[in-house]
């Protein structure tokens, strides 16, 4: 007999969400993750009274499958308005969303930033994917987010001066091949919700989840040294068994936890993220600032503290800078900072640099190639999946779905098998 009714190999948000659900269901479960935290690429650090996300992040709060999983009121999310502050020749823009803040239309009308015709196109675009169900979304025309764009009617000046620099700090990726359908997903996303950030952190999405399971249930710091149907096989010899397994840990690592299975190949896009401590804040509300115009690495500039107090000490704030592509901080730290002097000459100079997060791997790639179709529910063998973000799109949402429909068919599998 069995030890468990089932094991979630992977403690990161799909991991998760399938266990909770699993245990919802009355099953007795067991969570097995290598790290000494949950929450897999979310995590958040404390020093010094500062809060530190792993890299840019943020929780759009339209995301459904979040809403139905998290309790937004307990992560206290503050929110960044919409809209975004534009850097384009030698000029900060407040760009407005005339939709949701009517007092800014005139200026939007005339806002230097896209044509009058960009601006019909927006709206048009707007009223489409506001009344596109999601799941038609995922199965429209399947091509690059940049074709999208063109095929939409957005002029170059647009493209290059905000959708470029506002999408390649959300896809990771500057050349905008990633697929037309999740780019419809988060504008939806982004036109139906805000972007937020919890109060202690985006560690606390994962926490919060955790706190769902009964004690006991997630082990950290177990190193896993292979999976086959019904066993897990742990440090030192150590073997467990389970009626049901799922595997929620990054693609990349499957093939060496799972002997003899081949996986299509799939990229990874990068990002460089670096905080500074700043006496005040460089930015006049609570927005992000794309840049369209200072030197080639800086995709976007953040405050989360202008959101949350509480990620930074009283009397401080800090100052997110997102990189696309994962350059090697020591390499471009020079240019970044003179960069950094250009968009704010008299608040940069004040700065003092925290931490910088290198990394390689934070986001499955998204091509249209790797998004057909998007929904997948990786059945190995019965009572063996796979879950997580690489079998959706590569956000948070996705990652719980994921999880969530693992859940559902370990659940259906098992009741079919009782019968």
């Amino acid at each position: 007999m069995a030890e468990y009714d089932a094991i979630v190999v992977g403690a990161g948000v799909a991991g998760l969400s399938c266990a909770v659900r699993l245990q919802e269901e009355g099953l007795n479960v067991k969570v097995y993750e290598m790290r000494d935290r949950v929450g897999g690429r979310i995590w958040s650090e404390r020093e010094d009274g500062f809060i530190y996300d792993g890299g840019f992040q943020v929780l759009h709060t339209a995301y459904p499958t979040c809403q139905r999983c998290l309790d937004y009121k307990a992560l206290a999310l503050g929110e960044y308005k919409p809209g975004a502050y534009v850097y384009w020749r030698d000029t900060i823009h407040d760009i407005t969303d005339p939709w949701r803040e009517p007092a800014s239309f005139l200026g939007s009308l005339i806002s230097p930033i896209g044509t009058f015709k960009d601006k019909w196109v927006l709206y048009k675009y707007r009223k489409e994917v506001l009344k596109s169900e999601i799941h038609q979304i995922y199965f429209r025309e399947n091509v690059s987010a940049l074709d999208r764009l063109q095929q939409l009617g957005f002029s170059r000046r647009l493209i290059e001066q905000f959708f470029r620099p506002f999408f390649s700090g959300v896809f990771l990726e500057k050349d905008l091949k990633t697929s037309s359908r999740v780019l419809d997903f988060l504008f939806k996303m982004m036109t139906e919700g805000a972007a937020a950030i919890p109060r202690q952190g985006m560690a606390a999405i994962p926490q919060q989840m955790a706190s769902k399971l009964a004690p006991g249930t997630v082990e950290l710091n177990t190193e896993i040294f292979e999976i086959e149907p019904g066993r897990v096989e742990l440090s030192r010899g150590r073997s467990v068994t389970a009626d049901s397994i799922a595997v929620a840990v990054p693609y990349t690592a499957v093939t060496t936890l799972i002997k003899g299975m081949v996986f299509a190949k799939r990229g990874w896009c990068g990002t460089t993220a670096v905080y500074y401590e700043a006496p005040r804040s460089p930015l006049k509300d609570k927005k992000i600032l794309l840049n369209s115009g200072a030197g080639d690495f800086i995709s976007n500039v953040s405050v989360p503290s202008d959101v949350q107090p509480s990620y930074a000490p009283q009397g401080k704030s800090l100052v997110c800078v997102s990189m696309t592509g994962a350059p090697d901080w020591g390499e471009v730290r020079s240019r970044v900072e003179k960069d950094l002097a250009t968009l704010f000459p008299d608040d940069f100079p004040e700065w003092t640099l925290r931490k910088v997060y290198h990394i390689p791997k934070a986001l499955p790639r998204q091509h249209p190639i790797d998004m057909d179709p998007i929904e997948r529910i990786e059945a190995l063998e019965p009572g063996f999946y796979m879950c997580g973000d690489h079998l959706q799109t590569s956000s948070i949402e996705g990652a719980m779905s994921s999880g969530l429909r693992a859940a559902e068919a370990m659940i259906k599998e098992r009741k079919l098998t009782a019968d």
